[in-house]
């Protein structure tokens, strides 16, 4: 933090070894003081599993810049941790701190609904989501699928498959049938293309509630719209999109957007999307 003519650098994690930039505003003029961590000056920024595993590479191959831009910028680089005393603290590490977890080869999916980490998301999955826990962009297929359709309460047509597997010393079998984006939004397990894992795509439905309510989901309701508009619009952290004129702006945590439509709903939480069910 800054106090007049004082600079007070602030320890980080070990790994982290980072440039920062401090802006010192003194005389109506700025001076930058770059801090290296133990002694190791550099202007690369580090996190977990940059040189060890297959995601953490990728990410420093293909988006290092995205990483460096955000270890300069304070409000992305700052922990949310606090100290609650007697060793109990309660919060997390922030941006980085995800980006740590992502870079071990763990969930990304922290990392991608994390409004400071927008860049780096958009990067990961775009450039790593073959070897990343990607589940916004997820670029996982399963070479063999048991697929049907199947008709849901309101008569539309959606697709569900599940990736063979054995049981009780019995395989089942996959068929030929075809489930994939011509049917909607394609969302997967987690662990998905794992033996015994499911996939459905359905189609995205944009719904009409009480006081004006306008909710794009992975659902259909009684009066369907074309798109969503009156009110703070916000992108929610359950994957859908929802407009709502009785409020003032946006819950914590979810992220405004100017209008929603069938476009912006994504799979719930627990679900990774996919390009689609079958090979």
């Amino acid at each position: 933090m800054v106090r007049g003519d004082l600079v007070e650098v602030r320890s980080v994690p070990p790994f982290r070894k980072a440039a920062f930039a401090f802006a010192l505003f003194l005389s109506g003029g700025c001076a930058f003081t770059q801090v290296g961590v133990g002694g190791d000056y550099t202007t690369t920024c580090t996190f977990a599993g940059r040189d060890s595993t297959p995601c953490g590479t990728c990410i420093a191959a293909k988006c290092q810049s995205k990483v460096d831009a955000c270890c300069a910028d304070a409000a992305c680089r700052k922990s949310n941790k606090s100290d609650l005393g007697f060793g109990v603290t309660t919060g997390d590490d922030g941006t980085l701190g995800k980006l740590d977890g992502c870079g071990e080869g763990k969930s990304c999916y922290e990392l991608e609904v994390d409004p400071a980490a927008k860049a780096m998301a958009a990067c990961v999955q775009a450039s790593c989501s073959d070897v990343c826990d990607t589940r916004l962009a997820s670029a996982r297929k399963a070479t063999a699928t048991s697929c049907e359709w199947k008709t849901n309460s309101t008569k539309e047509r959606y697709c569900a498959c599940v990736v063979p597997s054995t049981s009780n010393g019995v395989a089942s079998a996959p068929n030929d049938t075809a489930c994939g984006p011509s049917a909607g939004i394609c969302c997967a397990d987690l662990d998905w293309p794992a033996p015994a894992s499911k996939c459905t795509c359905d189609p995205p439905s944009c719904n009409a509630y009480a006081g004006d309510v306008c909710i794009c989901e992975r659902q259909t309701g009684s009066s369907v719209v074309s798109d969503c508009a009156r009110g703070p619009c916000c992108l929610t952290s359950d994957g859908e999109c929802r407009c709502d004129p009785t409020r003032r702006a946006c819950p914590e945590g979810d992220t405004p957007v100017k209008s929603c439509s069938r476009a912006e709903v994504r799979c719930s939480p627990g679900k990774r999307a996919v390009t689609t069910c079958s090979p």
